[in-house]
């Protein structure tokens, strides 16, 4: 759900090489990074 206080832009930041979008169930938790499972242990994370 969006609020007045989000901004959406249509711009990427990039090296240019191409890489792997990690998509995860959980809302901002998407990244092209490898997930760190020691910490999302260690967080409350939202019960689905």
């Amino acid at each position: 759900m969006k609020s007045d206080l989000d901004s959406y832009y249509h711009y990427v930041v990039g090296n240019g090489h191409k890489a792997k979008l990690r998509l995860c169930r959980l809302p901002g938790m998407t990244s092209l990074l490898l997930p760190d499972h020691d910490y999302m242990a260690s967080i409350q994370l939202p019960q689905r």
